[in-house]
């Protein structure tokens, strides 16, 4: 008895410890970020009751980043503002700081352990400009990549007429980046995505015919794109 009763002290404390050293560690991390001189503090300008959202999660994952031209960071509680094209992260005691640099790469750790990885750096194009954070949907011989513009409508309460409730919509754009061309809207149909891989038109359109792929639906779109990466020269 008395010696299950230590394991169980020292189960627990060796628990204890690991979420400590794990809150810890990210502590330490944004710190280290603030203390470098990257982070402000950040929060909507006014309030407000939110449908929709103008943020990839709404919750922090963890993940890392890189500044532009500048220092890696690791171990961060970080979300994305699409509608700023804004990095937050979280601070030692818990409060929204906004990464005051532009920044290069983000990479987030879903909760399902999938991977979202964002870039920025690439040539100006449409609303854009080389600070403009995109998500990596396929990377290969050329880069399959999504930009969410954001839009929102607000809307007064019909009681007290101040009560503010903005409606968000994400409207995502996907664009192709080749080391030739740069950044250009992806192919919507067959001829334009033959036109980025002319050496493999007949493969590719025995794909998209097998696999019955509409360029217009995202998943259909990096589908036709990671096999077309997965095509040899």
């Amino acid at each position: 008895m008395r010696q299950l009763l230590l394991t169980i002290i020292t189960l627990s404390f060796i628990c204890g410890a690991t979420a400590q050293m794990g809150t810890s560690g990210f502590s330490a991390q944004s710190n280290v970020l603030y203390n470098d001189g990257y982070g402000i503090p950040w929060k909507f300008d006014f309030e407000m009751s939110m449908v929709g959202s103008p943020f990839f999660d709404t919750g922090y994952q963890i993940g890392s980043l890189k500044i532009m031209h500048g220092k890696d960071y690791h171990q961060l509680k970080l979300k994305i503002n699409l509608e700023s094209n804004k990095v937050i992260f979280e601070g030692k005691n818990g409060e929204m700081l906004s990464v005051s640099r532009p920044v290069e790469r983000v990479s987030l750790q879903g909760k399902d352990g999938k991977e979202s990885i964002f870039r920025a750096g690439f040539n100006s194009i449409d609303k854009q400009n080389d600070q403009s954070l995109y998500q990596v949907l396929d990377s290969g011989k050329v880069l399959l990549l999504k930009y969410v513009e954001i839009r929102f409508k607000d809307a007064r309460s019909a009681y007290s007429g101040t009560d503010l409730t903005r409606t968000y919509r994400q409207i995502p754009t996907y664009y192709i980046w080749t080391a030739a061309d740069g950044l250009i809207r992806a192919p919507s149909d067959e001829a334009g995505l033959m036109a980025i891989f002319p050496a493999h038109k007949n493969a590719i359109a025995a794909e998209l015919r097998k696999d019955k792929l509409k360029l217009k639906k995202e998943e259909d779109l990096t589908k036709a794109i990671q096999f077309c990466n997965s095509l040899k020269e």
